[in-house]
């Protein structure tokens, strides 16, 4: 048995048997052909661009019809790709004109230059790659008249699909009743790939690394999305309490959790992150208190324009709809090292955590920014829109901020929109800087969310989607918890509203320690709520304070650690009998 730890993209628990898809990649010697052969390498190679963006455009079709709009758009960006006359089209026709290349040797050549070059740049321009590689392979398909590979009809049931990467069509492709979840070698967050594996919704990891080639075809294996792991060769135990988890998880989908209270009685509210608007009327019945975090970037990333103004209006106006009354909590645009749109900021950064990112990055691209506001705003009327500011250092950038808001309304105004005016507008805690400072920033904020994500990567100093330090990212080390119980202090002093939105608020093992803390609004993702609110049941008020003040007193985060098993390990001992 063998445990290879990864990156989740999709959450959930997948217990099933490896197949192993190879990279196919097809023998294209390099071949150069007599000048009077020239005017025809071109026309064929016009034509194979052709063939495949039309193979695209159904396949577009169909993944919208299945998986909706928003995936769809994502193979849509492969389009893009085949009409880009500077960085693909023209230069291979001049590589088969003037150096007399023979059509895919032409290909191959442009795209191995423009994968070297993206491999240089700060993510998710590498998480474009494997696209890349995708309309590379396809093209020589067609100039070499071979029939593209698929994983299409091919699978058996209840499958894992282990391999050194997926590409977008292939994953938008896959058989829902066949495969159950997938591991990959390599792969980014922000990769397309990663994008279609939630809204799959079928559990996936990324970037296993070199350890995912000692898998053999036929192993069991479990992928589990919760614990970022994939295990090979599990114990008889290990299957049966895996898929008892998962059958849980299925009981408990989509289910009212009824009321969210610890063991004696005290009440914490409950609610979501979301990226679209895929799955939004079903949230309802989760008996949820609203949307704590919309994540708006993904409007932006796997497209081939930018969206304006009027399509978000319409896409946050679904949203509110659906929800009202139930607040919507809607952060402004988030780019940053993990999550990255080049059409917007196309800058090379040595450091993108701490560059150009997430609010300043909208300060710098003021039209952008401006465009969201007023959609924002104009969709306001039709349910309870609250807007969030990503990455807030202090008051100043706040004001900043909702100045910028206070502009598009001005606008909107003298247009004569409708719009709320008194839109609630909040400020994310992701920095240590913002719970030092909290006091002018908290009074000057209607309300405050904490992303424990990057808080934690920007105190412990670790990039928790970098295997060699993953192990360094721990959520319970005594200072990040001091951090977070400053500033849930500072909004009890002020009465502002705190919500811990990140993955932190989804994780049954911490629900004790965030409560103890004074932090009784947690957000998460759909398939956490039950879990959190099973937890939360299991203790008391009391005991969760007392959990807290250990764990904050504890000299490091082995010591914290050694609490927190030891508080869950309590609840699972039997009871003796007198």
């Amino acid at each position: 048995m063998e445990h290879i730890g990864g990156i989740t993209v999709s959450d959930g628990i997948a217990v099933g048997v490896a197949v192993i898809v190879g990279s196919v990649e097809r023998d294209t010697p390099e071949l150069q052909v007599a000048r009077a052969r020239v005017p025809k390498e071109i026309e064929r190679f016009d034509l194979a661009v052709r063939e495949v963006a039309a193979d695209i455009e159904e396949l577009r079709e169909r993944t919208k019809a299945t998986l909706g709009g928003d995936a769809g758009s994502i193979i849509n960006t492969y389009l893009m790709f085949l009409q880009d006359e500077v960085s693909i089209l023209r230069p291979i026709r001049t590589l088969i004109s003037e150096g007399r290349w023979e059509a895919a040797s032409a290909v191959v050549r442009r795209f191995r230059d423009l994968m070297e070059e993206l491999r240089g740049l700060p993510e998710p321009l590498p998480s474009r790659i494997p696209d890349l590689l995708d309309i590379q392979r396809r093209l020589v398909d067609k100039l070499q008249g071979v029939e593209a590979a698929s994983l299409t009809g091919k699978l058996p049931k209840n499958c894992v699909i282990i391999a050194d990467d997926l590409t977008p069509t292939q994953t938008a492709t896959l058989d829902r009743q066949r495969v159950i979840g997938f591991a990959t070698a390599h792969g980014g967050p922000a990769s397309h790939t990663a994008i279609l594996a939630r809204h799959l919704g079928i559990p996936a990891l990324i970037g296993l690394g070199s350890g995912l080639g000692r898998v053999a075809a036929g192993t069991p294996v479990i992928v589990d999305g919760f614990h970022q792991r994939l295990v090979v060769g599990p114990t008889t135990p290990m299957v049966r309490n895996a898929k008892a988890r998962l059958r849980r998880l299925k009981d408990r989908a989509l289910r009212d959790v009824g009321a969210a209270r610890t063991r004696d009685g005290t009440t914490f509210e409950l609610f979501v992150n979301i990226d679209s608007d895929e799955s939004i009327k079903s949230l309802n019945s989760l008996g949820i208190a609203g949307v704590g975090l919309h994540r708006t970037e993904y409007l932006y990333l796997g497209r081939d324009h930018t969206p304006g103004e009027e399509e978000q209006t319409a896409h946050y106006t679904r949203i509110l709809k659906a929800m009202s009354p139930k607040p919507v909590v809607i952060r402004t645009m988030d780019f940053g090292s993990d999550k990255w749109d080049p059409r917007i900021h196309s800058l090379r950064e040595p450091n993108p955590a701490l560059g150009l990112r997430s609010l300043r990055l909208s300060f710098a691209y003021g039209e952008i920014f401006t465009t969201q506001l007023r959609a924002l705003l104009r969709a306001s009327v039709h349910g309870n829109a609250h807007i969030l500011f990503p990455m807030v250092s202090d008051a100043e950038e706040f004001a900043r901020a909702r100045a910028c808001l206070a502009e598009a309304a001005t606008g909107l105004r003298a247009e004569g929109v409708k719009f709320r005016e008194d839109v609630p507008a909040g400020a994310m805690l992701e920095l240590p800087v913002t719970a030092l400072v909290g006091e002018s920033l908290f009074a000057a904020a209607d309300f405050i969310s904490i992303g424990s994500n990057d808080l934690i990567q920007y105190t412990l100093a670790v990039d928790r989607t970098n295997r060699d330090v993953a192990d360094l990212f721990i959520p319970h080390h005594p200072g990040v918890l001091k951090l977070l119980h400053m500033a849930a202090e500072t909004a009890r002093r002020l009465s502002k509203p705190i919500t811990v939105c990140g993955e932190m608020a989804g994780m049954g093992l911490y629900t004790p320690v965030l409560l103890g803390l004074g932090l009784t609004r947690l957000s998460m993702a759909p398939s956490r709520v039950r879990d959190v609110v099973d937890e939360a049941r299991r203790c008391d008020d009391a005991t969760c304070r007392v959990l807290a003040r250990a764990m904050l007193e504890a000299p490091g985060p082995e010591a914290s650690g050694r609490i927190l098993r030891a508080h869950h390990e309590s609840f699972r001992r039997p009871t003796r009998r007198g």
